[in-house]
């Protein structure tokens, strides 16, 4: 994933089609949304990211899990 300097903000918003690309994979997998939402660190437990534009820091999250559970 390519950031910016300008982009290096946590708040900053990024394409999100990676990320939902991403997500798609993990559920292909057999993840559920329930848990990746837990293994992301959020509060509930619905997975509810709006892929159109995201958050780096949303990105990041979902790249490092991605990582982590497909090596």
């Amino acid at each position: 994933m390519a950031v910016t300097k300008a982009d290096a903000r946590d708040g900053a918003l990024l394409d999100g089609r990676r990320t939902q690309k991403r997500i798609r994979q993990l559920l292909g997998e057999g993840f559920t949304k329930t848990q990746l939402a837990r293994r992301l660190g959020y509060r509930t437990h619905a997975l509810q990211i709006k892929f159109e534009r995201v958050t780096v820091r949303n990105a990041w999250r979902v790249e490092k899990l991605y990582r982590e559970l497909t090596t």
